[in-house]
């Protein structure tokens, strides 16, 4: 009985662990976007433009957002 207990409250801290790291996932990629996006307007960039440029900065938010939860979660 003990033992599972213990199970299930190290389950119930990943799951917790997850969720943080799903929304640092998330909320890199939005950010991304935005500055992409923005960043394509500031240089004159038609709405095609502005649209590549939001893809190729939330990719490469997401990436940083990926090793950074990595990180995160390897510390904890």
């Amino acid at each position: 009985m003990v033992a599972r207990t213990r199970v299930s409250v190290y389950l119930l801290l990943q799951e917790k662990i997850t969720r943080k790291a799903q929304m640092i996932l998330i909320a890199a990629v939005v950010i991304g976007a935005f500055l992409g996006w923005r960043r394509a307007g500031q240089v004159g960039g038609n709405t095609r433009d502005k649209a590549q440029y939001a893809i190729a900065f939330a990719l490469a938010f997401a990436i940083v957002g990926l090793l950074a939860t990595v990180i995160i979660d390897r510390m904890i």
